[in-house]
């Protein structure tokens, strides 16, 4: 690594460690030192996962002392930090460790000390202009935060609308290239436990944890301050009811009459739960990214965890399912979080039991990966393991065959005993046919159905399995 390119590493503490598993130690950001003692003549394996456990934990960069080690020694060490994605500071003289940490760490306390006095000084300046009148002038609040930071200001609403910002705007007029040295932070402004407002604040000289320190306090302030100017819309918190409503698996009238005030369509739809790594605070970006895809559906946050509904189509339902769970799955991948999207429900009664599992999923300690996982994957195993939960396997029927079995209700028909014939007949068309004796053309025409009603043919893209199981669970029982 240069020393241009440590310069620009973003340190938060020095720390200095000769034990291998010193990763579970550390919370992040830290500047690593080590004379190599546990790694110099460390097999490869064990160098690699030495390097990986720090870029899991996050730190900024770890400086090793390499004076005696052997030019391959060297080598490997660059590569396996490449590889890590670990910024590596190769130190070939002694270096007293002691001093450099007291040094630096000493330099991180007096920088984090002007920070707080220009935090300070912004608190001060806005509660003085908005206590200075009963309608404070939002976009001379952002003025006040530009001017005072250097920097660019803007309040969004809740579904990501500008609400106001400040008069200068770095980003104006600048090439692609500079632009992506503009360094962001955000926070929530949070009234009456309800998210309102995000504040993104944008600079180019001020280092992000000024602008996330700044954020987080203006926030504050502005929940406090501006709680009359900020109220949830009615559409917000029609949102919210609608998601308390769902965890709490309210009765169905008040389900079908929070759907309408939300402006959630009645039909198919799903539920979500994204959980951000940093689960000790609600990941605005997340939140952001997750409500532009959102479309006629309804969120909220529920302590970090984003909690949702999505409609669907009534044409192309498991498409367009699929096609959000990949959307969100970028999401939760470039922001790091972990998201789950429920099965597929019909009707407002299953919303509670979708919500459910995809949380039961969430809370799998096995599912440690960002990214999304669907619940209707693996569908049948899991079936398997909760045959005996009344609730698990109704949401499994309803999400496998309800459209087969409407059909059936509403034109006497009997789609489901055809299809588990065919499925037992291991899809054989003919022998189907035969047990059932009918014509093959009256069976051509029964699978056409079917395979409408099911989106596809599924022997081709569906949970064939899942699918045979929930069939003759249906056959077996009297009340879905």
């Amino acid at each position: 690594m240069s020393t241009q390119e440590l310069a620009e590493i973003e340190i938060r503490w020095v720390h200095s460690s000769e034990v291998a598993d010193i990763a579970e130690l550390l919370h992040g950001g830290e500047l690593l030192l080590t004379a190599g003692t546990a790694i110099r003549k460390a097999s490869a394996e064990a160098l690699s996962n030495y390097l990986h456990s720090l870029a899991k934990r996050g730190i900024a960069a770890v400086a090793v002392e390499t004076v005696n080690w052997t030019e391959s020694a060297r080598t490997r060490l660059v590569e396996s930090a490449h590889q890590a994605h670990v910024s590596l500071l190769e130190l070939r003289a002694a270096a007293p460790f002691v001093d450099i940490a007291e040094h630096i760490n000493s330099m991180i306390v007096n920088k984090q000390a002007r920070m707080h006095v220009v935090v300070d000084e912004l608190s001060r300046k806005l509660s003085e202009l908005i206590s200075s009148s009963l309608h404070p002038d939002l976009t001379l609040i952002m003025d006040v935060i530009a001017q005072t930071l250097k920097s660019d200001a803007v309040l969004y609403d809740h579904s990501g609308e500008i609400l106001a910002q400040s008069s200068s705007r770095i980003g104006a007029g600048t090439t692609d290239g500079a632009i992506k040295e503009l360094r962001r932070a955000d926070a929530v402004v949070v009234i009456a436990g309800n998210i309102t407002a995000r504040l993104e604040l944008t600079a180019t000289t001020q280092p992000v944890e000024l602008l996330q320190s700044a954020a987080s306090r203006t926030a504050e302030v502005l929940s406090i301050a501006l709680a009359h100017l900020l109220r949830p819309s009615p559409s917000h918190a029609a949102e919210q009811r609608l998601i308390r409503a769902i965890i709490d698996d309210a009765l169905y009238a008040t389900l079908a009459s929070l759907w309408g005030r939300a402006n959630v369509p009645v039909g198919p739809f799903i539920t979500f739960v994204v959980r951000p790594f940093n689960t000790g605070m609600l990941n605005t970006s997340l939140y952001t990214a997750v409500r532009k895809v959102l479309g006629h559906g309804a969120m909220d946050s529920v302590g970090t965890d984003l909690i949702g509904v999505f409609a669907l189509p009534a044409e192309g339902t498991r498409a367009a399912r699929e096609k959000f769970a990949a959307t969100l799955n970028a999401i939760a991948t470039k922001i790091p979080s972990r998201a789950v999207v429920g099965s597929l429900s019909w009707n407002q009664t299953f919303a509670h039991l979708s919500y459910v599992d995809a949380l039961a999923i969430l809370d799998d300690e096995s599912f440690s990966n960002a990214g999304l996982l669907d619940a209707m994957s693996h569908y049948s195993v899991r079936a398997l393991q909760h045959l005996e939960n009344q609730y698990f396997s109704r949401g499994f029927l309803h999400a496998q065959i309800e459209p087969l079995r409407l059909w059936d209700e509403k034109h006497g028909t009997q789609l489901i005993e055809t299809l588990a014939m065919w499925l037992d007949c291991a899809c054989n068309t003919t022998e189907t046919a035969a047990l059932l004796h009918i014509e093959r053309q009256t069976m051509h025409k029964r699978l056409a159905k079917i395979f409408e009603l099911l989106e596809g043919d599924p022997r081709h893209d569906a949970d064939l399995l899942g699918l045979h199981m929930a069939v003759r669970m249906f056959q077996q029982r009297t009340n879905l």
